[in-house]
């Protein structure tokens, strides 16, 4: 408040009329003199503000999509149109973000000439993911003495996606070391490949892989499968039905076993509340499972996920990994029932809050293959050091 009432203009203006009423008062001259230039002053200053900013146009270039909490380049042009410099005018980008607007000063220009064309590099470091959108250029100029300020704001809809900053996960929870499916395992490191479950004969298995036990229960032929000759998908089922830090930790652990299946050539998939992505290989499918990610809404994604099991959208063997609340127990030992009764290798990273820590706190007490986590800082040490590290569980025959 007192930093208002003390600014110039005001000032200015409270001694012009000291002057003139003692002026009046008194008679004296040199009041009257005092009190016309105080007033010339103020006058001359409001009338320059209102001009300091006309004639300059702003120009918006493509911006490309960015990940959160990493600088962004902004390209933008101002163009003065009239012959007349304009001095000292601070530049304001304006952003329409999912978590509502915000004004991010950018850059001082003292002095553009008549005619000219300046061109700004500028950064923007995203806070959240989503679409974000260049809404305008805020223009503020205080010139000439600073004490009325000219303000314009210039309309832009330069729209740009930002996508989350994946945890930095070095393996998938149930095999640690899985092989490139393009490399032989077997050939490299001959008789250690990692037996992960059994399946009906193809023409052409060796002899030495048919599984006798199972053979004999099922009246079929059943070959033991291993890491190496198995075709692995990874699903990842996102199961948060409300905002807030959670679904943010989620979303940021998918990203990076996203990204760890597109680095070593593996399938991945992804079940939300808004749909399901089947599972494909190579980067193009990770940068669509990205885009998926960057506007994730939260709800439940149990019925997505049911209904494209039904539809064979999640092959026997495949790595289920749900992301969800800690709600309860039941309902995880519920949901890993049935993803084994499909066939899957299902992993659970349940999200709770710091009370609930002490309930479950690591893999080895829980009833039901997964992790309980809090969403903090020191998430990504509880996942390289919670991971259960051997092989998969054997497969429903």
């Amino acid at each position: 408040m007192s930093r208002v009432l003390f600014h110039p203009r005001y000032v200015l203006a409270v001694l012009a009329l000291s002057f003139f009423l003692l002026a009046l008062h008194s008679g004296m001259t040199a009041l009257y003199i005092a009190a016309s230039y105080t007033t010339a002053i103020l006058v001359t200053a409001r009338l320059l503000s209102l001009r300091a900013l006309s004639g300059i146009g702003i120009n918006g270039a493509p911006i490309d999509d960015g990940i959160t909490g990493r600088p962004i380049a902004i390209e933008i042009e101002l163009l003065h149109r009239g012959r007349i410099p304009r001095y000292a005018i601070r530049v304001v980008l304006v952003f329409e973000t999912p978590s509502g607007r915000r004004m991010m000063p950018a850059a001082v220009v003292t002095r553009l000439g008549g005619g000219e064309r300046r061109r700004l590099s500028l950064s923007f470091t995203p806070e959240v993911r989503g679409m974000h959108r260049l809404a305008g250029v805020a223009l503020e100029s205080g010139f000439p003495f600073g004490i009325f300020e000219g303000k314009r704001e210039i309309p832009l809809d330069v729209s740009f996606l930002v996508f989350p900053d994946p945890f930095p996960i070095d393996r998938f929870p149930c095999a640690p070391q899985l092989p490139t499916p393009a490399t032989p395992f077997e050939a490299q490191h001959p008789g250690s490949a990692e037996f992960i479950g059994v399946r009906d004969y193809r023409p052409g298995d060796p002899l030495r892989r048919i599984h006798w036990p199972s053979t004999a229960r099922l009246g079929r032929l059943v070959v033991k499968e291993f890491v190496e000759d198995a075709d692995m998908e990874i699903m990842i089922l996102i199961d948060m039905p409300s905002p807030g830090e959670g679904l943010e930790a989620a979303v940021r652990v998918a990203a990076g076993w996203i990204g760890l299946a597109t680095k070593r050539g593996y399938p991945v998939g992804l079940a939300t509340a808004q749909g399901f992505h089947p599972a494909r290989r190579g980067t193009w499918q990770e940068r669509q499972l990205f885009r998926v990610l960057a506007l994730l809404l939260p709800g439940r994604a149990e019925e997505t996920f049911h209904r494209a099991a039904r539809a064979g959208g999640c092959p026997r063997g495949t790595l289920l990994l749900r992301l969800a609340p800690l709600t309860g127990i039941e309902e995880a030992r519920r949901f890993e029932g049935v993803a084994r009764g499909i066939g899957c290798h299902p992993f659970q990273l349940l999200f709770g809050v710091p009370s609930q820590r002490g309930e479950v706190s690591f893999s080895g007490t829980l009833p039901f293959r997964g992790l309980v986590v809090t969403p903090d800082d020191r998430l990504p040490d509880r996942l390289r050091m919670g991971m259960p590290r051997g092989g998969f569980p054997s497969r429903a025959s």
